[in-house]
């Protein structure tokens, strides 16, 4: 798979204007993002370092008159092991000279789609409404989601899209903040949460937050559904009541909602809310899928 793979990459890739160029695997140490794999040599007290990426060297092509590097690259990173992270890898590298941002992305997209489709012979969708899936057409481009909205919707730069989890802005119900840096008060509902006997213990867990934990409430019942706000540290205004708040969210018995702030420009990533939401994502796979409009 990942032969066809690179097959597919470097037939889109020659057709343009990039030139595949091996790098070495020994170089100096340059540190980036990781710890690296560190190889002795014969001579003491002296060693090479496994590339985290061709960094250096791409950028020396680029200064040195190539219009367009790319190269099927094998990567070290020496650290922990997660979702997304592994001692090695191997990516498609590539850097051009001058691009522009649509270049970068009519290159990844051509990629995306010939890898998805040749590899796999699956669609790809974009997003379409509130909770439906809509197969991309040949020709057609990638939906965008700018930084802001991205982190004021689903609270982090690389949300996971096929779940319709989002956050409601409900500021203007309460008076004033919990806190000045922070003006944003939103909510996230996990709907039908509590159909389920245990729900996932990391969801409630302080430790799984950067800095501020959402505060979270289990509406079990009317009484519930009526009162959950009575523990919440901001009062609703005068003129609002619970009720005006819960039809806003759609809240009712069997829910989960979490409550929580951000800036208004956000730059936590993720922030409370993204992180509420990623956990609830992991603990509830089958739940809040968009639906495949065909």
């Amino acid at each position: 798979m990942r032969a066809k793979a690179a097959k597919i990459a470097r037939s889109v890739l020659d057709s343009q204007y990039f030139t595949e160029i091996e790098t070495p695997l020994l170089f100096k140490s340059t540190p980036e993002g990781a710890k690296e794999f560190l190889v002795p040599t014969r001579k003491k007290g002296f060693f090479y370092a496994l590339p985290q990426s061709p960094q250096q060297y791409k950028q020396l092509l680029m200064a040195s008159g190539f219009k367009g590097y790319y190269q099927i690259a094998k990567c070290f990173r020496d650290e922990d092991l997660r979702a997304d992270r592994q001692p090695e890898f191997t990516q498609i590298d590539l850097e051009m000279s001058f691009g522009k941002a649509e270049d970068v992305q009519h290159v990844v997209e051509e990629l995306v789609t010939s890898i998805w489709s040749g590899v796999r012979n699956l669609p790809l969708y974009r997003v379409e409404g509130d909770s439906e899936l809509v197969e991309l057409k040949p020709g057609d481009k990638f939906p965008k989601l700018n930084y802001a909205d991205a982190l004021s919707k689903y609270g982090i730069d690389k949300p996971d899209l096929r779940s319709s989890l989002t956050f409601a802005d409900v500021s203007s119900f309460f008076e004033g903040s919990m806190n000045s840096d922070f003006s944003v008060t939103e909510a996230c509902v996990l709907k039908g949460a509590l159909k389920y006997k245990k729900l996932p213990s990391q969801l409630f867990a302080a430790n799984e937050y950067k800095v501020r934990k959402p505060y979270i409430f289990k509406i079990t019942d009317e009484n519930a559904l009526n009162n959950w706000l009575e523990k919440f540290p901001l009062k609703l205004k005068s003129d609002l009541d619970v009720k005006a708040l819960n039809t806003k969210l759609n809240l009712s018995v069997g829910d989960v909602v979490a409550v929580s702030d951000r800036s208004g420009l956000p730059y936590e990533n993720p922030t409370p809310l993204g992180r509420f939401r990623q956990l609830a994502i992991q603990g509830f796979p089958n739940e809040w899928k968009r639906r495949i409009s065909y």
